[in-house]
Order: structure tokens, then sequence, then C-alpha cells
């Protein structure tokens, strides 16, 4: 049971999923990845705008005392609502909906009355369907149809917090709430799948990035040199470097914003490789396509000097069409001006249409975070910065 229950509505919300990766690095740039999480841990980052007397008080008597202890709050982008009463004495809840929210069985959830955040009731979870909760324990209050209902975590506080004075009846304070861990868990927790097309046996990361996407090369080197001539020896074999992406996305709903959580976590931070395209146009093809060609001629990129003796950098191609479709291939071959694909195209593409095709460097990689942010401007429309590295040793099945 928590020390204090912090059930006032923040005006800003971002909720974090952090998983924990170590990773040990080869000399020729390989990894070995160990995963030392086996659920993703919840921090809030919560900030409060108070303009009413009792709640600054609120604030300022828990903070003196109860700072350092535990601090349990709802996940509010979770929120949903009872569309019925729910009576003294009864165990089932009749919500809106349960989907795409952090309710678990055996993991707890808070009933708050509308009209005062200082009535609430908690409850832990038997089990649930997409519009029912039924509890483990019988209600003790009556509660109307309306009230806000939201999974409740339990969390710890950052040791030193500030409360600023911007007027003396409008303050503001922000906390970062991170879930605690220190019994063992009751709750069951499953990786989720991604539910992401697939690609040679690896998941497609194909939410599509917004603009500009930031690139980052590495290809280290080792250099010696003191008073005369510089000596430099390349840790990579030729071709080789260690790819980074960064870039952030826009999610509009609720479904998009669970869908991106879940491929996450599926994931599971750094541990598990995918595929992601650059999103650039680094083959541009120069004549009309018929869907039965392996041969694509193609601007000069000097690709069998760059590309071809490579083994994953380069090779593998996402090619989307000007009607949205996709296939993704494996260049088998090329000249200066052509390259061969491991399979038909598949899409006819006229000239005329050429502007509007896209073929992009499928890069295997990991994400570059443990920790995934979703910054919420609201319950269904939220930001997310993220971060991919590019990876050299893993085995594609073709």
């Amino acid at each position: 049971m928590a020390d204090v229950n912090l059930t006032i509505r923040p005006q800003s919300f971002k909720l974090s999923h952090v998983w924990r990766t170590s990773i040990q690095n080869a000399y020729n740039g390989n990894e070995k990845r160990t995963m030392l999480y086996t659920w993703p841990r919840v921090i809030l980052d919560v900030e409060y705008i108070l303009s009413q007397n009792d709640r600054i008080n609120w604030f300022k008597r828990n903070l003196i005392q109860k700072d350092t202890l535990t601090w349990a709050a709802p996940i509010w982008s979770d929120e949903t609502t009872l569309t019925s009463q729910a009576a003294s004495g009864q165990k089932i809840l009749a919500v809106g909906s349960t989907d795409t929210r952090h309710f678990y069985n055996g993991r707890q959830c808070i009933i708050i009355s509308a009209s005062s955040f200082l009535s609430y009731e908690i409850g832990t979870i038997a089990s649930f369907t997409s519009t029912e909760i039924t509890l483990v324990d019988n209600l003790v209050s009556t509660w109307g149809a309306g009230s806000i209902v939201a999974p409740w975590y339990d969390f710890r506080l950052e040791d030193e917090q500030e409360i600023g004075a911007l007027f003396q009846k409008l303050q503001k304070i922000e906390l970062k709430l991170t879930e605690e861990f220190k019994t063992l868990r009751t709750f069951s927790y499953t990786v989720p799948a991604s539910a992401a097309p697939t690609y040679l046996t690896y998941d497609l990361f194909l939410y599509k990035a917004a603009n500009p996407i930031q690139y980052n090369y590495k290809r280290p080197y080792e250099g010696g040199q003191f008073l005369g001539l510089g000596y430099y020896t390349d840790q990579f074999a030729s071709g080789k470097n260690l790819l980074k992406m960064k870039t952030s996305l826009v999610r509009t709903s609720r479904a998009d914003i669970w869908s991106l959580l879940s491929f996450f976590d599926s994931k599971m931070g750094r541990f598990n490789p995918f595929w992601i395209p650059t999103w650039s146009k680094d083959i541009i093809a120069t004549t009309a396509i018929l869907s039965s060609d392996t041969i694509i001629n193609i601007e000069d990129i000097s690709y069998t000097t760059f590309y071809l003796l490579n083994e994953i950098i380069g090779r593998y191609v996402y090619i989307r069409f000007p009607n949205s479709t996709y296939v993704c291939r494996k260049i088998t071959d090329a000249s200066a001006s052509t390259i061969t694909l491991s399979s038909a195209i598949g899409t006819a593409v006229a000239l005329a249409d050429l502007s509007n095709l896209l073929i992009s460097f499928l890069m295997l990689c990991r994400f570059d975070i443990d920790t995934i942010e979703i910054d919420y401007q609201t319950k269904t429309f939220a930001t997310s910065d993220l971060f991919f590295a590019g990876l050299l040793d893993n085995t594609i099945i073709t």
C-alpha cells in the first residue's frame, strides 16, 4: 500500500516504458546483448499548475514528510469512465473501454469521483474484458456513472522537488515518478507481439517518420602520431559502418500510441533486432518498370564499389510504390546502371510515376534506447523521439 495517493490531475503528462539491456562490443563492431529486465518499468513525468490553496497545501505537507516514501498515481492517459453505477458490495465495474491501456490482472485500478480528487477507492483487478473490470474484493462505496477509472501504480519520487511560485495563488510543480519495485510482483506480464509485418524473419518498423530524419555514421580507427608520420588502422572491415538514425513520430490515436509501445516492448528496448527503412531515395530508378522485372535501371551511385560487397548495409531495399504498397527485396547483383533484385518487383511503375517511387535501403537495427517516452498533448495525440542503431553481425536467412 502506498504512503501517498496522488489523485490530482496534472496539466501535462509524459509516460515512459523502461527496459535494461547490457551490451558488450567486440573490436569489429559486433555486439553481445543481454536482457536485464523481463518486463518494462513505467515512469511518469507530470506537471501541475496549482491555483487552489487546498491543492498547493496538499503538495507542501506531503513533500515535507513523505517525499522518500511510496507515492501512487493513476496512469492518466489510460483513464476511462464508469458507464453505469457501481454499487457498494459489488465487484464488477462497467467501463467505457479497457483496450490499449495499462490494465493487468493482479494490478490495481482506482475509481475517482468526477467532482472531487479526494474521493476515490482502490481495488485489485481479478480479470477484465474490453468493457468490464472484475475486482478481487467488493466495493466499499457506491460510484456513479461517469466516475473516472484508471490503472493505479506505485511510484517513487526523486530526492528533491521544487515548487515554483508564479504568483501567490498560481504555483507549479514537476514530478518524476518511477515505478516502485521493492517486492516481487504479483501480476502477470507477457512481452507483447509487435503485430508488425516481417521480412526474412525480422519485424519491419514502418511507422512513417516525421521529417527531418537525422543520420549518423561512425567508423572507428586507431591512430598514432608523435613528431613524424601518422599510422592509422581501421577497426572495421571494408564497407562496414555503425549507422544510426534519429527521428520523431506523431501518433494521432490511442491505438497508434499503444501500437508503438507494443512494438518497443516486443523488442525489449535495445535487445531484439528489426528492419527499418532509411526513408531516403537511396536508389533512383531511371526507366519504366514492369511487374515481372528483376533488373532495374538506376542512376549511377557506384553501387558495385560501395555496397555490393557488403553483407547487410545497402544490400536490402524497401520499395514503396506510388499507390503506397511496398515490397522488400535483396539486391543480388549490380552494374554501373542497374541493380538485380532477388525476385520480381511485383508492381509496374510508369515512367511518369518514377518521381513517386521510393527505394530506400533497409537497415537491420535495434533501438538505441532502453526508454521510450510518450509525450501526451491529449489522451489520443502524442509525440515520441526514437533512436536506432544499425547492426553488423546478424545472419540474414534468405
